[in-house]
Parts: structure tokens; C-alpha cells; sequence
């Protein structure tokens, strides 16, 4: 289970950054710094519920750390999700998640496409 759980972590550490890679050269910087900035605002997010989890206070619901997750946040989720070892055990939320992810990924590369075949 330990060896899967390791492939799980780098196939999606590198789903992320080649995602990542591949939108920043089509981006204007602009968009760049605000993948950044929404990134940072889904992994303190993510941090705070593993916070709260451990102090056995209010919690952040699935709901809303799904839905901050999906504008492009999903990179710094994931970083803050296996840097703090939190929600990955739950099968539910990481089904959704990587469904996110994979619907981030077609809206991303059908805009891409678009914009290619337009110039």
C-alpha cells in the first residue's frame, strides 16, 4: 500500500507541474502572478483545516475547500494536502478532487487548443 501510495503522490506532483508548465508559457504574466496568488490562498486553506483538525476546532467543509480548488488551485492544495498529510485517506474527497484536477486539465487544454487554432 506504501509503494502505491508513493506513485499516487508523484504522478500527481507531476500532473500538476507539467500542467502548470504547459499554461505558463500561454498565459500573460498577469495570469501567472493570480495562479500564484490563488495557489497560496488554497494551501493556507487547506493548512488551517489540518490546523483546526488537530486542535478539535470548526472545520473548513469538504464543499468549500473543493470548490476553492477548482479556479487552478489545485496545485497548492495538493502540496498542502501531502505536506500535511490531510484528507488523502479519505476516498470520497480525493475522488472528487482528482476530478477537479482532470476537468482543470481538459477546460486548460481545450483552451489551449482554441486559442492555436485561432492564430
Amino acid at each position: 500500500m506504501k509503494k502505491w501510495r508513493v506513485h499516487y503522490r508523484v504522478i500527481g506532483l507531476f500532473s500538476v507541474l507539467i500542467l502548470g508548465l504547459l499554461l505558463g508559457k500561454q498565459f500573460p504574466p498577469v495570469y501567472f502572478k493570480l495562479f500564484v496568488a490563488v495557489n497560496a490562498l488554497s494551501f493556507i486553506f487547506y493548512s488551517c483545516d489540518k490546523y483546526y483538525a488537530c486542535h478539535h476546532k470548526q472545520r473548513i467543509s469538504e464543499r468549500t475547500l473543493l470548490t476553492l480548488s477548482f479556479p487552478c488551485a489545485s496545485f497548492g492544495a495538493l502540496m498542502a494536502m501531502f505536506l500535511f498529510n490531510h484528507k488523502i485517506k479519505k476516498g470520497r474527497f480525493m475522488f472528487l478532487f482528482w476530478c477537479v484536477v482532470l476537468l482543470q486539465i481538459i477546460i486548460s487544454f481545450s483552451w489551449v487548443w482554441y486559442k492555436n487554432q485561432t492564430m
